[in-house]
Order: structure tokens, then C-alpha cells, then sequence
């Protein structure tokens, strides 16, 4: 056997080794994305549950849910009755009208939505996020901008605000737009 056989040799099983190093690296990988999904699940059930917590702790935003989930139509006019920043209804503002006033941006209540969404706080990601959403269905493409670049700015770690600024940029046409947005969300 001349030093070039063994040469040869220690290259085959060298070979060998970074492929068995490759296999043993994408496992970990894969293993390390499982664990993280897991973590963030987690978070969510965390976040959840402490959002549910409360919500049971205050008797009247017991009530209030459980009058809006029966569609109970006389909640607009009690809503308007207590102080922002006061119990059930300041849950409300930060919790619900969000989400409300996008349900009706997008059943076609354009001015409802406003009337729902103007009342949420500024310092709230969820809801200056949703304002945007909410001026994006009316075409206003400079206001949405502007409130989604006021949600980046609240939470820059945050994908929602930069997937939702791209959807808007998506249905304007500014597609190249559209896809740095949705490459920062992914980027998040």
C-alpha cells in the first residue's frame, strides 16, 4: 500500500465524517426550530390565559362579554357611558374596539370602523396597528402607512405591523414594496 492509497483512504472516511457531521447538524437544527415553536406556543398559551384572568377578575367585563357574544345591542350606548380608563370598558378600548372596528372595516361599515377605532389609545401596538388596517380597507394609503410606521415604531421586534403594512402595499400595487415589508415580517 503506497502513501497515495492511504491518502485516498483518509479522504473517503474524511468525507465520511462531514457527511455523518451534516446529518447530525441538520438534526439539531430540526430539533431547535421544534423546541422553539414549542417555546413560543407556550408564550401564546402563557399570554392567553393571563388576558383571560383578567378579563375574569372584573366582573363587568364578564358582563360585557358575555353580552356582546349573545349579540346583545344595547352595548353601544352603555360603552359610551363610563370613562375610557376606567374597568370593563377601558379593557374594551384596547382589547375589543381594535377588533371590532376591523370587522366592521371589513363587512363594509368603513365609518363605524373610524367612529370604533379613534377611541383606542395611541400607546397601544395592537391598536394604532389596526388603524392602520382600518384606513387601508378605505384606500387611504398615506394614513395606514402612518399608523403602520407608528406600530413599528412601538414594537420594531413585532412582525404584525411590517406583514400588515405589505399587505396594504400589496393591494396598493407597490409590489416591490409589498415584499421588503413582508421581508422584514419575516425577518421578526
Amino acid at each position: 500500500m503506497t502513501l497515495a492509497d492511504l491518502a485516498s483512504i483518509a479522504s473517503v472516511i474524511s468525507g465520511g465524517a462531514v457527511l455523518i457531521s451534516l446529518v447530525y447538524l441538520s438534526l439539531q437544527t430540526r430539533q431547535n426550530t421544534k423546541h422553539t415553536m414549542a417555546l413560543i406556543q407556550q408564550g401564546r398559551t402563557n399570554q392567553i390565559t393571563d388576558r383571560l384572568g383578567a378579563m375574569t377578575s372584573d366582573l363587568s367585563l364578564v358582563d360585557t362579554v358575555m353580552r356582546g357574544s349573545a349579540a346583545d345591542l344595547t352595548m353601544d350606548t352603555d360603552a359610551t357611558s363610563s370613562k375610557p380608563d376606567s374597568g370593563a370598558n377601558g379593557m374594551h378600548l384596547t382589547i375589543f374596539a381594535p377588533w371590532i372596528a376591523l370587522a366592521r372595516a371589513k363587512t363594509g361599515d368603513v365609518a363605524g370602523a373610524e367612529r370604533e377605532i379613534v377611541l383606542t389609545p395611541l400607546d397601544c401596538y395592537k391598536c394604532v396597528r389596526m388603524r392602520g388596517d382600518v384606513l387601508a380597507i378605505s384606500r387611504d394609503w398615506a394614513g395606514a402607512a402612518h399608523w403602520f410606521a407608528v406600530a413599528v415604531k412601538q414594537g420594531p421586534s413585532i412582525p404584525f405591523a411590517y406583514s400588515d403594512w405589505g399587505a396594504m402595499l400589496l393591494h396598493k400595487g407597490d409590489y416591490d414594496g409589498a415584499i421588503a415589508k413582508f421581508t422584514l415580517a419575516n425577518q421578526k
